[in-house]
């Protein structure tokens, strides 16, 4: 049995943007399903799908944030690398993959 689910929500609907976000559910006959989160932004003028890039002005300080918010609420779960992670996402062009 396969299984793929989206659920899709307005985040952000106003006079320069349309965010939405969606939370997607795969199951392809393995030990367990796959639950992420994917998220689109317009500019609602031009219709244009913007990237991250269009949205953040300072790399740097964004990565720095998430940074700071990793180290607040790292409970142990996470991956011990996951500094290494988010630096290395933060080489070349942002995507989409944070949302």
């Amino acid at each position: 049995m396969y299984e793929y689910s989206v659920e899709s929500n307005i985040i952000r609907e106003d006079d320069k943007y349309l965010s939405i976000q969606n939370t997607i559910y795969e199951f392809y006959m393995g030990a367990h399903g796959s639950h992420y989160i994917e998220g689109d932004n317009y500019d609602v003028v031009t219709g244009k799908r913007l990237s991250l890039s269009d949205m953040v002005k300072d790399k740097e300080d964004l990565k720095n944030q998430i940074i700071k918010w990793c180290e607040k609420h790292n409970d142990g779960t996470f991956f011990d690398d996951y500094k290494n992670t988010i630096e290395d996402k933060f080489r070349g062009e942002l995507s989409l993959e944070f949302i």
